[in-house]
C-alpha cells in the first residue's frame, strides 16, 4: 500500500476528473514513446534526479526498456519515496511506513513533488483527497490499516477492543430496554 500523488497537465480550471480520465484512456491505448519522446523525457527525469540528489538518502535510477510510455523511476534510499515519469504524467508515492520523524518526512516528500511538478509543468493531485495536493498528507488511515495488519487483523474489521465495547454496550442498552418494558407493565 502506497500514498501517491498524481501529477499531470491541467487547463485552467479543467476538473480532476476530467485529467484522470483523459490519463486513463491514454494509458489503455499504451502508444509507445516516439525515440524524441523519450530523449525528452529523459532530460526530465535527468534535472529531477539532480534536484532531489540529498534528499531522502540517496536515488536509485531504473530505464525500462524503449516499448511503453514510462520513461523513468527514481527512488529514494530512505523512506521508499518513488518518482515515476510517464509520457503524460508523473507519480510520487511512499509506502505506509512509519517514519522516526513523521514531519521531516512529509516535508522531503513534498519537496520531491513540488520539484516534479516544477520540472515537468505539471499539477498536483492527491487522491487520497480528491484535491489538488497543498503539501498536507492524509495519510494516518492508511499507516493505521497497515498497523493493523502487521498486528494479524483481517482488514475492514475494527481492533477488538471497539468490538468488545460494542457488544457490552449493546447488552447494556437491551437490558435497559427490557427494564422498561417491565416497569411499564
Amino acid at each position: 500500500m502506497s500514498y501517491d500523488i498524481t501529477l499531470a497537465a491541467r487547463a485552467d480550471g479543467q476538473d480532476w476528473d476530467d485529467v484522470l480520465d483523459a490519463l486513463e484512456l491514454a494509458a489503455l491505448a499504451d502508444v509507445p514513446l516516439s525515440p524524441e519522446g523519450r530523449a525528452a523525457g529523459m532530460r526530465v527525469l535527468d534535472r529531477i534526479g539532480v534536484r532531489v540528489a540529498g534528499t531522502l538518502g540517496g536515488w536509485n535510477r531504473f530505464e525500462p526498456t524503449a516499448d511503453g510510455t514510462l520513461v523513468g523511476t527514481l527512488t529514494a534510499t530512505e523512506g521508499g519515496v518513488q518518482v515515476s515519469l510517464h509520457d503524460d504524467s508523473a507519480f510520487v508515492s511512499f509506502p505506509y511506513w512509519d517514519q522516526s520523524d513523521p514531519d521531516a518526512f512529509h516535508a522531503a516528500v513534498a519537496a520531491v513533488v513540488r520539484i516534479v511538478g516544477e520540472e515537468t509543468g505539471y499539477d498536483a493531485y492527491d487522491p487520497q483527497t480528491g484535491s489538488d495536493f497543498d503539501t498536507t498528507f492524509a495519510d494516518a488511515g492508511g499507516l493505521d490499516l497497515v498497523r493493523r495488519l502487521r498486528a494479524g487483523e483481517e482488514p475492514g474489521t475494527a481492533p477488538r477492543v471497539d468490538v468488545a465495547r460494542a457488544v457490552v454496550f449493546g447488552i447494556g442498552v437491551a437490558m435497559v430496554g427490557v427494564l422498561v418494558l417491565l416497569l411499564l407493565r
